[in-house]
């Protein structure tokens, strides 16, 4: 028919002649597939999507392409006033249209309610005061919350700009954004949804009196605690722990906002106070003199913000009149310190909305603790508690498997630790589906790890009914689960340790089974990855030493490594930033630097600034793409998969940014193992059973179900928190919509040697 050729043969010129808005470059996405495949969730359907909101008020302003040229010149090409007033009256036409709705579609817009069960539309209605909703898995939470949230700025009026909705993961709030969108698609203006770490960067830089900061990830963390600790050594001062373990007291320190200057004593096992406060110290003051920070800081300086600086915080608390958090379960006590700061429970006008379950608490090792969850309801007296308990993702027979895990718990039991259920007598924390389906789990028995994959990767390829070259001649299982049709997007792999993936991934590319590791190490710690964001750090006059030494070799002409170390040693005593490191250097000679390197190293420093201007004005997404086309990383990032891989998901990241570099340095630093997941990749999901936290697949394989893994045995004297592992596996059970295998080897290669598990 006539819509087949407009989506298929009609040239873009053709297209923009018609009176349609954004349809030219829909076609264009479409044909390119460059669009966003949404997967449904708790009953909903998935969704096709071509414009984010920001592109979509960018585009309907000016027709932009989003074509990327090589050269400062090409990027001012041709952005002609014809095709931008053309798309401004398209937007006037169609703004004309949409005011002529009828009342039917107008009544359509508004039906808020209409797919919400009755626990979820109870939950949506509440008209004022705390609410705490205790959601299972797969109960809709999400939805609950969105719609929620639309319900108060449609029907009751209430401005976006008051509400705060924070969120765990920049997944979550992408999602939640994402189903605001097509609720409130006729609200121009959007509530703050953000991560607890992204909403104190906000929060900070809005302050006059705090320095630009740049947020570090795991990987300069700790780079900067090997370097505090030869600092104090220097002085004679000798702390006989490993790196990791005093990275873990400064976090842990953090977390409890204790500073260096504080009672060290509090910090559990603390042997030397002392000598431990003056390497807390050391490692701040690497981060304040480069005006760095690194993720626990986030929450640390806000706390400390809000309870130091009572005007601020009141103005916080006025501006945000309705607050939803979501995974509540999840909290650790600088969070917990922040929401009671914003929503102080003496405050009669409180209307902060919580959800989470206690059963999915897993995130004990970072500092969470579910007794936040429990004492909700103690903090703000008058808590409406509404429980969804009807399950829209796994059959009955996966939720009862999984349900056994967690019944039996040795501690915490809601009906005794929350107040105002409505009834305490009946109430359980097991969900329902009515959703038929297999009668079992499978569990298997294999020898080792290699024979652990093969036969995962057989299952597979029965399921999904061949995958080429190796596909399997056997029958396939003679039921309705194993012949429908499915995708690789349509399994995944869980695993307790990022370690198990390594035997899987080649038993996979093995076999031509075509797979994506949701890791956040497997994308950012990338050689070029970081080359390319470290690069950028220095152009926009942020970043660190460390930035310095990764670039030395991607800008012609080059710096040796011995330059970088003279540079770095002068920088450091000299206490500057990098920004007033590079702007002094350049203004007299550096001790210990020849002539000739001095002149080398010069040149190298005026090629940030040539970049700088070149680039001005740009987004985020085009100096990303505009230094690695005329850098050396050109050539590495177009011929070698793995970074070009990882370079695309980068881009998408930055498009979510438009100018603003610094929320995009602190998006990259903040980065979940979960964000990392696309989706839209037609490939086996392989991911730590955490990772997997907030996902859904139709199969799922959890490998290593043995002593040792599950549960998981951290050794040097740390004791294993056995209810955690409990509620962490439960999690992973709770992931598969339609089958679930529970595998295990008998031997598993560990540390080189062969051992026998049970």
């Amino acid at each position: 028919g006539p819509e087949l050729k407009i989506l298929h043969e009609i040239n873009y010129e053709s297209l923009e002649r018609s009176a349609i808005p954004l349809l030219s470059e829909a076609i264009k996405r479409m044909r390119t597939k460059k669009i966003t495949l949404l997967p449904g969730y708790d009953g909903e359907f998935g969704k096709v999507k071509i414009f984010t909101q920001e592109e979509r008020e960018k585009l309907s302003k000016q027709q932009s392409l989003f074509i990327f040229r090589t050269s400062k010149k090409e990027f001012d090409k041709k952005e002609g006033k014809k095709k931008e007033k053309r798309g401004i009256e398209n937007l006037n036409t169609e703004k004309k249209k949409e005011r002529k709705k009828t009342g039917t579609e107008k009544k359509k817009d508004n039906d808020i309610l209409s797919t919400l069960n009755k626990d979820q539309k109870k939950a949506v209605l509440h008209k004022k005061g705390p609410l705490m909703i205790i959601a299972g898995p797969g109960t809709g939470k999400t939805r609950t919350l969105t719609h929620r949230i639309a319900y108060l700025v449609k029907e009751k009026k209430v401005s976006p700009k008051n509400i705060l909705a924070v969120t765990f993961t920049n997944k979550a709030a992408r999602e939640m954004r994402e189903r605001l969108e097509i609720l409130m698609k006729d609200v121009k203006e959007f509530p703050l949804i953000a991560t607890f770490h992204s909403l104190c960067f906000k929060i900070l830089q809005k302050q006059e009196n705090i320095q630009r900061l740049t947020v570090i990830d795991d990987d300069e963390r700790k780079t900067f605690i090997l370097e505090a600790l030869k600092d104090i050594e220097k002085k004679g001062i000798n702390i006989n722990e490993k790196a990791q373990v005093l990275l873990d007291k400064v976090v842990y320190a953090k977390q409890q906002i204790i500073g260096p200057d504080n009672n060290i004593k509090k910090i559990n096992g603390e042997k030397n106070p002392e000598a431990f406060s003056l390497f807390y110290k050391a490692y701040q003051n690497i981060l304040s003199t480069q005006k760095l920070c690194d993720f626990e800081d986030l929450i640390y300086m806000v706390v400390k913000l809000f309870e130091n600086n009572d005007r601020i915080r009141k103005n916080y608390m006025e501006k945000f009149k309705f607050i939803f958090i979501d995974e509540y379960q999840d909290l650790n006590h600088g969070q917990y310190r922040i929401i009671k700061a914003l929503a102080p429970p003496d405050n009669t006008n409180n209307n902060i909305c919580i959800i989470g379950d206690p059963d999915q608490s897993i995130y004990g090792f970072r500092g969470s603790d579910v007794k936040y969850f429990t004492l909700f309801t103690k903090d703000y007296n008058d808590t409406k508690v509404i429980t969804l308990t009807k399950n829209y993702r796994s059959t009955e027979t996966i939720l009862e498997a999984s349900y056994q895990i967690v019944k039996n718990r040795s501690t915490f039991d809601p009906a005794k630790e929350i107040k105002n259920l409505e009834k305490p007598g009946k109430f359980t924390r097991r969900v329902y589906s009515g959703i038929g389906g297999l009668k079992k789990i499978t569990i298997l028995e294999l020898l080792t790890e290699r024979a652990e994959a093969e036969s995962i990767s057989r299952a597979i390829e029965q399921m999904i009914g061949g995958t080429g070259h190796h596909s399997i001649d056997t029958g396939r299982v003679k039921d309705s689960y194993s012949t429908k049709e499915r995708s690789f997007s349509d399994f995944a792999v869980l695993y307790r340790t990022r370690s198990q993936s390594q035997s899987i991934v080649d038993v996979f590319n093995k076999r031509g089974i075509p797979v994506q590791t949701v890791s956040k190490d497997k994308m950012f710690n990338i050689k070029y990855i970081k080359q390319i964001i470290s690069l950028l750090k220095i152009i926009e006059g942020v970043g660190s030493y460390t930035d310095v030494e990764r670039v030395n070799k991607i800008i012609t002409p080059g710096i040796s490594r011995q330059t970088v170390d003279i540079f770095k040693s002068w920088a450091k005593q000299s206490k500057f930033s990098l920004k007033k490191a590079i702007i002094t250097s350049g203004r007299l000679p550096l001790p210990g630097m020849s002539r000739q390197r001095q002149i080398n190293f010069h040149v190298f420093m005026d090629s940030f600034s040539r970049l700088k201007k070149e680039m001005k004005g740009m987004t985020v997404e085009k100096k990303l793409l505009y230094i690695t086309e005329n850098t050396k990383l050109k050539a590495t990032v177009k011929n070698s998969p793995e970074p070009k891989d990882a370079f695309d998901k980068l881009i998408d990241i930055s498009k979510n940014h438009g100018n603003n570099t610094d929320e995009f340095f602190t998006a990259t630093a903040l980065q979940t193992d979960t964000d990392t997941y696309y989706p839209q990749a037609e490939k086996v999901s392989l991911m730590t059973m955490h990772a997997a936290k907030g996902l859904e697949f139709s199969v799922v394989f959890i490998a290593g179900c043995e002593k040792g893994y599950i549960p998981f045995e951290r050794g040097e004297d740390k004791e294993t928190d056995i209810d955690e592992e409990r509620r962490l596996f439960y999690v992973a059970m709770t992931r598969a919509k339609e089958r679930l295998y529970l595998t295990h080897a008998r031997k598993r290669r560990i540390f080189g040697k062969t051992v026998s598990r049970d």
